[in-house]
């Protein structure tokens, strides 16, 4: 299960700080640095317990950027981020830009610096079992490769994943273009607007994983050199062409 969760991350752009180790076998253990942390009742299990062993320390060695619950993807050489609360379709969004031809960067945490350049944590694209995209043609196609992921809550409940593994991944930082604030809406005509700098933050900082008065003043260092746009979309196709418009208002480096 290892392979799959790890084979869109890139090399280390610095020397490792964590060591991680797997036991497989009768109670297989997970260590960190040598010291065991886990001891699952089976191996899918421990591959969860890793994953979130490895956010918390990447979310306690984040320092001055603004980390964001957010997805986002390359369009000609700049980086947009789909932000918004769980369910509101950034992963949709990422897969189906991916499936246009961008670069993917991540579905799970996006990090801007005080320079408004994006990095992220390239995971796979993850949906829950039956609720991947399918009202985009061509949309599953362009992911070649995709693999079940399932694990046992905490309360004992069998949950299902699948893993979409993206053709092509940006591991290096990238600058901001636009940070797009998603909403799907069924009942909608669908739309987008720009947000004001008051609206971004209000609407952007439930998304906000490092919530910390720190972290409000790189927000507002980003905010100044990108722009924010609120969109709500009916449908997956209806969704592309909103962020092919916006993207059109930002020229490529190419």
């Amino acid at each position: 299960m290892l392979a799959p969760l790890l084979a869109t991350y890139g090399p280390a752009l610095a020397a490792p700080t964590l060591s991680y180790q797997f036991d497989a076998g009768v109670g297989p253990r997970l260590q960190r640095n040598g010291v065991p942390i886990y001891t699952a009742d089976n191996e899918r299990n421990a591959v969860l317990h890793f994953e979130g062993d490895m956010y918390a320390a990447a979310l306690a060695a984040a320092g001055q950027v603004w980390l964001l619950h957010a997805a986002g993807v390359v369009i000609d050489g700049r980086a947009f981020v789909f932000a918004g609360e769980s369910g509101d379709g950034k992963s949709t969004a990422a897969t189906a830009m991916v499936a246009r031809g961008a670069d993917y960067i991540s579905d799970e945490w996006i990090a801007i610096d005080r320079e408004a350049r994006v990095v992220g944590m390239a995971r796979p694209i993850m949906f829950d079992a039956g609720q991947a995209p399918t009202d985009t043609a061509g949309v599953a196609r362009a992911f070649s490769e995709k693999t079940s992921y399932d694990f046992d809550t905490t309360a004992g409940e069998r949950r299902s994943y699948e893993l979409w593994q993206p053709p092509r991944v940006c591991h290096a930082p990238v600058p901001l273009a636009a940070i797009l604030r998603v909403r799907h809406d069924t009942a909608e005509l669908g739309g987008h607007r720009q947000l004001s700098a008051g609206e971004a933050v209000t609407g952007l900082w439930p998304c906000t994983v490092n919530a910390h008065p720190d972290t409000l003043h790189a927000a507002a260092l980003v905010l100044a050199r990108c722009e924010v746009f609120d969109i709500v979309s009916n449908q997956v196709s209806q969704l592309c062409e909103i962020v092919d418009a916006i993207a059109e208002l930002f020229p490529g480096r190419g």
